[in-house]
């Protein structure tokens, strides 16, 4: 029995050894694929997590849309995660509405309230970035409506921590997955127990295959979960443990401080040379990372005073105070110099220009370093420009008055400065009448243009300045190389000539520069004061009497309905614009401080008082020409639009000036009068000029000689004879102006009369034509015309047919 036992016995043992080498090479090869793929492990997200963080994307565009006001890109970002939202509305049934998506409303709907309640940024907006504001607004109100109440919660306990709210959701959604994958394996444990007491009978060279096949098996969450909950505390002690062994610091938000360098240490010798050194090593440290600005103006400030308790010299001390100048503009980040900086540069040039008025230091930027002195009392000498500091404290003025509310009391305040710059320009011009060994026509010519600039737009309170004024400009004129600075200074002069009611001069200027001619080969800058110069011009020519010459310079500036661009007052928002915001911004820099604005409404109030003065007596003379030509566009446009309009009861300064041209038509010069002088247009208008009475009796003339004018153009066929003393009592002139304007229409042919002067009438000779026969003529013209154009489309058809038969 025991041989036959043993044969098998030995036979399966071979079998199984064979197996088992079997198994060994197989699993060395199945080694090496496993661990190919461990290195690429896939990640199984469920349907939650793919659009929580679909929607963390979406949050993340919307802010960074945010930080650019980006309002079109910002709606359509809104749009889209509104709509993700919806679609994802059955995920967050059971945990609600997250918080992330919550605070992300909130502040949406702060962002666009603060957006839309600010004015002025609202300005700088273009037509697209408006509208989407607009329709964001919109569309964003009735969405917030859905969300109202956990957007109320939400501001009474706000939630920033986004790192902890996403720990939070991935923690519920794994709860949620436990739990399911526990109910299913509860349900094939029941099931399965008796596969697993039949399998308790199976040989033992399965478990080898068991095992093998474990490996590629989805291992049970039972096992992992409490794996992967040891490692994330090992993970925590192991940082916390690492965190304990350094000292950390406690870090505020901010730029990284550092303490102060120290200037000197204490046993230092305070020296002439030492101190230069430190002023050039904190000028070459400029833009450095190293310390802030505003500590390296701190240190200058220290220096100054080190200097001033070694008495190292006022020479030392005015070479500080022009570098705490340079620094002052390092530590202003802002386009313009803000209250507290302005202050301290106020100061500066105060203490500046009280050295040079007490010293004789001489100061100039054709000096060369290496020949500045600073202990030599007879010869102390410093490189720099002192033209500067006047110029940059001009510019820095106008940048402050153009950025702030031109009706708070800071900007009343910011104007007295404007004392303290002519002071400082005077003191300066004092210096350099005194420093005559140094060249200084030109740093003469630049600061008396600086000086020019502070009053040519103000009438002069006495002849001193006027004197002055012109001094300043002939010296300029005959010394300025730069061509510019002469241009700039001719228009000032008109500019002011025409202030100063000096109209004659200021004419003859004009024509004399030739600027009309060469002014658009200049600067954008210059070509703003060619206009202001002219419009003054018109509106003193006005003042003077002469109606022509204000329409002809105030005709072109008011055909585009672009004044406000033309005199650099503001930016004109038209239909039709194709600007970018970059040309937008540029010409809001160039926008003048709001005291130097001329008043716009008195501009186009005399333009259109002289179209009336000039066109109304051109359209009585020339009504039957079909050949007219049109003085002013912009007023017939404006006349053909109220013919249009139902009338009623004039309102605005367009509405008196129609209604008057209306009454001027037919000669009755008494109500157009009364619509161009009453309570509403002196508030308006006449009040605001200081010789109003004398414009006035001007305007009241110039309309009754118009006035005469349209009558004898009109009605001057119906007489034979009139009495020049029934048309003076009919306008109410003086007989000898009646007599001369009547005198001066027969000499330049405009109406065919004679005068006899011993019976003070006007005798009309019949040489012109009736209405009737007016109309007649034009009929005959016009059947002419249309006579010869039949005539050649009859001869293009007949020469047309014998070349096709030719062919």
């Amino acid at each position: 029995m025991s041989k036959f036992f043993a044969a098998p016995s030995d036979e399966s043992s071979y079998e199984s050894s064979e197996y088992s080498d079997e198994e060994v090479k197989v699993n060395k090869d199945l080694k090496g694929v496993e661990s190919s793929d461990e290195d690429t492990k896939r990640v199984v997200k469920s349907h939650k997590d793919k659009r929580l963080e679909e929607i963390m994307s979406i949050i993340e565009k919307i802010k960074n849309k945010q930080k650019i006001i980006d309002m079109s890109g910002l709606l359509i970002e809104f749009e889209t995660m509104t709509r993700c939202y919806d679609k994802s509305k059955n995920v967050f049934e059971l945990s609600g509405v997250p918080t992330f998506y919550t605070r992300c409303l909130v502040q949406l709907e702060d962002f666009i309230n603060d957006t839309w309640n600010d004015k002025k940024l609202r300005e700088t907006f273009s037509k697209t970035k408006a509208k989407g504001l607009a329709a964001l607004r919109q569309k964003s109100r009735k969405y917030f409506k859905n969300f109202s109440n956990e957007m109320e919660k939400f501001r009474l306990n706000p939630v920033y921590s986004s790192e902890e709210e996403l720990e939070q959701i991935a923690d519920e959604s794994n709860k949620e997955d436990y739990n399911s994958e526990e109910s299913s394996e509860e349900y094939t444990d029941d099931s399965s127990d008796g596969s697993w007491e039949s399998s308790d009978n199976a040989n033992s060279g399965e478990s080898s295959d068991e095992n093998l096949a474990a490996r590629f098996l989805k291992k049970s969450d039972k096992d992992s979960k409490p794996e992967k909950k040891k490692l994330k505390k090992e993970r925590k002690e192991k940082r916390s443990g690492v965190a304990d062994s350094f000292d950390w610091a406690v870090v505020k938000h901010g730029m990284l401080t550092t303490e102060k360098p120290k200037m000197f240490e204490k046993d230092a010798v305070i020296s002439l040379e030492n101190v230069l050194s430190k002023i050039n090593e904190l000028l070459s440290s400029r833009f450095k990372k190293s310390f802030g600005e505003a500590d390296k103006f701190d240190l200058m400030t220290e220096l100054r005073e080190i200097a001033s308790s070694h008495n190292l010299g006022e020479t030392i001390d005015l070479k500080i105070l022009l570098s705490l100048i340079i620094c002052l503009y390092d530590q202003n980040k802002a386009s313009y110099l803000k209250s507290e900086y302005w202050q301290k540069y106020l100061n500066c040039v105060e203490n500046i220009f009280e050295i040079l008025n007490k010293s004789t230091i001489k100061v100039s930027i054709d000096i060369p370093e290496r020949d500045e002195e600073y202990n030599n009392k007879e010869n102390l000498r410093i490189k720099y420009c002192l033209v500067s500091i006047v110029e940059q404290f001009d510019e820095e003025l106008n940048k402050i008055l153009q950025a702030m509310d031109q009706y708070s009391v800071d900007y009343i305040n910011r104007l007295k400065d404007d004392k303290k710059l002519v002071k400082y320009i005077n003191d300066l011009i004092v210096y350099f009448s005194n420093e005559m060994e140094l060249p200084v026509d030109g740093n003469l010519c630049r600061t008396y243009y600086i000086w020019i600039r502070q009053f040519y737009f103000k009438k002069p309170e006495n002849d001193e300045i006027y004197s002055n004024f012109e001094k300043y400009a002939k010296f300029i004129y005959n010394h300025d190389c730069h061509n510019d600075i002469k241009v700039k200074t001719a228009l000032c002069h008109i500019y002011f000539l025409s202030v100063s009611d000096k109209h004659t001069i200021a004419k003859e200027m004009l024509l004399m520069s030739h600027l009309q001619h060469s002014i658009i080969n200049y600067d954008i800058s210059i070509q703003v004061m060619y206009n202001r110069a002219l419009v003054q011009f018109a509106l003193s020519s006005f003042r003077h009497g002469c109606i022509m010459q204000a329409h002809t310079a105030l005709v072109d500036m008011m055909s585009g309905m672009r004044i406000k661009e033309l005199l650099s007052q503001g930016i004109s928002h038209l239909k039709y614009n194709d600007k970018t915001t970059e040309q937008e911004t540029i010409e809001k820099k160039r926008i003048l401080p709001y005291h130097l604005h001329i008043n716009l409404e008195i501009v186009e109030s005399i333009y259109l008082i002289c179209a009336v003065l000039i066109e109304t007596q051109y359209m009585a003379s020339k009504e039957f020409d079909l050949k007219r030509r049109t003085i002013s566009r912009n007023f017939h446009y404006i006349l053909k639009y109220h013919e249009k309009q139902l009338p009623g009861p004039v309102e605005t300064i367009r509405e008196h000036v129609v209604q008057a041209t209306k009454h001027l038509r037919f000669g009755c010069w008494q109500k157009c009068y009364n619509l161009l002088v009453n309570d509403y247009m002196d508030k308006k208008i006449w009040n605001l000029f200081e010789d109003s009475k004398q414009i006035k009796e001007m305007l009241k003339y110039k309309i009754k000689e118009q006035a005469l004018r349209v009558y004898l153009f009109s009605c001057l066929s119906c007489y034979e004879n009139i009495s020049l003393e029934i048309l003076s009592g009919q306008m109410q002139l003086d007989f000898k102006k009646t007599y001369a304007i009547v005198a001066k229409m027969i000499l330049n042919d405009e109406i065919s009369a004679s005068l006899d002067q011993p019976s003070k009438i006007l005798i009309v000779h019949q040489t012109t034509q009736s209405d009737l026969h007016i109309a007649s003529l034009q009929l005959s013209e016009r059947l002419h015309m249309l006579c010869d154009i039949n005539e050649r489309l009859c001869e293009q058809k007949v020469n047309g047919n014998s070349n096709h038969n030719s062919k």
